[in-house]
């Protein structure tokens, strides 16, 4: 489906079709483990909402982007896409995905072992999730945040969270 709509956006000049049938292959690609095709497609699908200015999309594609580029091990590219998507949605107040791009950013520094860092981002996630009411993504952050205070030596803080996320989940 998505490579038809590619086609046939490549073959009208929809800008718009063709970034969205883009990140569709991108995001297929990744969750197949093919993160090699989903960054290509990812890439430029991010490239075409750019053209158009579509501030959303761009924001949605940095996301997908940046799992892709984690999945992958590249932790400082998965960071900086990330910010980036923080920033557009931020910028829209997108509440939910703003919750969920601070706990993207938290895992980045996981993955970077700047623990620091993850506890802070997950933190603010968390705070955010409980004032948004963003209920689904609670046992995610609560684990994060579980691992990040394990990783620090505070075991019992961590085990009351890593519980929450279990209970939650």
């Amino acid at each position: 489906l998505y490579q038809q709509a590619l086609a046939e956006g490549l073959a009208v000049g929809n800008v718009l079709v063709v970034g969205r049938a883009r990140r569709g292959l991108g995001i297929l690609s990744r969750k197949k483990g093919d993160t090699e095709n989903a960054i290509r497609h990812l890439t430029q699908a991010l490239a075409a909402f750019r053209q158009m200015g579509e501030v959303r999309e761009q924001a949605r594609v940095l996301t997908s982007l940046g799992r892709a580029r984690h999945a992958r091990g590249e932790y400082e590219y998965s960071l900086n896409a990330h910010t980036e998507a923080l920033t557009l949605f931020e910028s829209l107040s997108d509440r939910w995905r703003v919750v969920q791009s601070l706990t993207d950013i938290g895992e980045c520094h996981q993955a970077l072992y700047d623990i620091v860092s993850a506890l802070h981002y997950h933190e603010k996630a968390l705070k955010l999730a409980y004032e948004y009411g963003a209920n689904l993504l609670k046992p995610e952050i609560q684990r994060n945040l579980g691992v990040d205070m394990v990783d620090q030596g505070r075991y019992d803080e961590g085990l009351v969270y890593l519980h929450l996320a279990l209970d939650g989940a």
